[in-house]
């Protein structure tokens, strides 16, 4: 199957509505626990985006608040990009870690981290393979960060923050094989801090090494969630079997994918003007 799509016909194709994806929701993931909601004032690219709400002062939010992504499928190699905004999260105890992503096997042993920290008032976010393996940290900009994570299961796990640097920690193989993903405040150490942490637009992908420059939306599963492309998304996108959930293509976005099994599985909507190729048949 070979479609093109562009602007309103493409919407009447799909039987899909721009109305419908204002609605906010966390239907995408597979679980949501604690504060973490789907709101309008978290939103970055499109009209909703992830709000974890945590108060120091009160033992009633001390537990975990994250969303959960059970699609991973004993990988051995994952990517994950999404945009982060701590303006309105305050540290109130030094030093503390805020994990925001984080990596368990079948089993239910962590396979890797993602960890904010702000001492001297200064924002950075690390990655972690197990306990001694451990990026650099790497620094914040004010309002939203696009935050890349790769982890390899052979010897390597890898943070960038778009526009600012990258830090990369190696460790001998370990076999752990990735089965499920909390995103959020998955670990309950939330009364360190005071506020809220806004998240958007996150995507994964699994079982390739996605080079110097990672394409969130090319692999051999690819799960979009939450995602909005624009004029600066990817242009391609290849994959094996590629899912879509609350997916919104702008009216800037030229986007081709490439893939043997595509499938909906929530809201996917597409502005006047966008152009969308889908290709079955590569």
């Amino acid at each position: 199957m070979n479609q093109v799509m562009k602007g309103a016909l493409s919407l009447l194709l799909l039987s899909f509505s721009l109305s419908s994806w204002a609605a906010c929701t966390t239907d995408a993931w597979t679980n949501v626990t604690g504060t973490a909601e789907a709101v309008e004032e978290a939103s970055y690219y499109g009209d909703c985006g992830l709000k974890i709400t945590m108060n120091g002062q009160s033992s009633t939010f001390e537990n975990p608040a994250y969303v959960e992504d059970g699609s991973p499928q004993q990988e051995p190699k994952y990517a994950a990009r999404w945009y982060m905004n701590t303006d309105n999260l305050q540290t109130l105890a030094e030093p503390s870690e805020l994990i925001v992503l984080l990596g368990f096997d079948a089993t239910g042993r962590a396979v890797f981290e993602v960890g904010y920290q702000n001492c001297t008032g200064q924002p950075t976010v690390f990655a972690k393979n197990g306990i001694a393996d451990v990026t650099d940290n790497v620094t914040l900009k004010p309002g939203f960060n696009e935050i890349t994570v790769f982890w390899d299961n052979s010897g390597s796990i890898k943070i960038r923050v778009a526009g600012v640097g990258e830090s990369e920690a190696t460790f001998p193989a370990t076999g752990k094989l990735l089965d499920t993903v909390k995103f959020g405040a998955p670990t309950g150490t939330l009364k360190n801090y005071d506020g809220h942490v806004y998240y958007d637009s996150f995507a994964s992908t699994r079982g390739i090494d996605p080079g110097p420059e990672v394409n969130v939306c090319s692999g051999t599963l690819v799960s979009l969630k939450d995602y909005t492309f624009d004029k600066n998304s990817p242009a391609l996108c290849k994959s094996k079997k590629m899912e879509l959930d609350n997916v919104l293509l702008k009216s800037d976005s030229n986007v081709s994918m490439q893939t043997e099994e595509f499938r909906v599985v929530g809201k996917f909507a597409v502005e006047h003007g966008a152009s969308l190729s889908v290709n079955t048949k590569f």
